[in-house]
């Protein structure tokens, strides 16, 4: 199944966002109602932020993980073991979570492995408050440290900083995404992994 419809489409929708917001602040701009240069200086840098981070999410990347300096990125590969001899997630299981490269959809299913039998990951197909479809799913520790390294590993990720609905005591962390978003190519992993690389160009 090809993913590339689904990137082209979203990249179309976020071109069209980000024309509305220049034109919007442009506006804002010329009526006086932004402060000052430099204020439009932070709107014109945040949205060229916004355009690289666009790009690198809509390409497709090797993962990678911290090599033991902690500084230069290499190629991270498929766990041998998931789970170590005490039944946690094992260090390489939680690193290629970290730069996990694949789409929404295969992160989900992979954290779906690291959390089979002590906790869930369910999803169900719901309408926004706006009558939009939506993809939910709800990720439940069962009170398992295991399951809580797993999150903890999750939440410091782009996929987590982009679908982030809610959590709750106890240990349920809700996401929610577009249909389309599930198979969207692109660095969802943890921003250490590629922040690298935007600033070196």
């Amino acid at each position: 199944m090809s993913e590339k419809p689904h990137a082209e489409n979203m990249a179309a929708d976020d071109d069209r966002m980000l024309a509305g917001i220049r034109a919007r602040a442009e506006a804002r701009n010329t009526s006086g109602l932004i402060g000052g240069v430099r204020e439009w200086s932070d709107i014109n840098h945040l949205l060229g932020v916004i355009d690289r981070l666009r790009v690198e999410l809509a390409t497709v990347h090797e993962p990678v993980a911290v090599s033991p300096d902690g500084h230069a990125p290499t190629p991270a590969e498929y766990p041998e073991e998931l789970f170590d001899e005490d039944g946690y997630p094992s260090d390489e299981a939680l690193a290629y979570l970290d730069a996990f490269p694949g789409s929404p959809n295969e992160l989900i299913d992979y954290v779906a492995e690291l959390m089979a039998g002590y906790g869930s990951v369910r999803r169900s197909d719901i309408e926004d408050y706006w009558g939009q479809p939506k993809v939910e799913v709800k990720m439940v520790t069962g009170g398992w440290s295991g399951c809580e390294q797993v999150l903890s590993h999750l939440a410091q990720t782009m996929f987590h900083f982009c679908f982030w609905e809610s959590s709750s005591r106890g240990g349920a962390v809700v996401y929610r995404l577009r249909p389309a978003d599930l198979h969207l190519a692109g660095l969802w992993c943890n921003p250490k992994h590629f922040s690298q690389k935007i600033h070196e160009e």
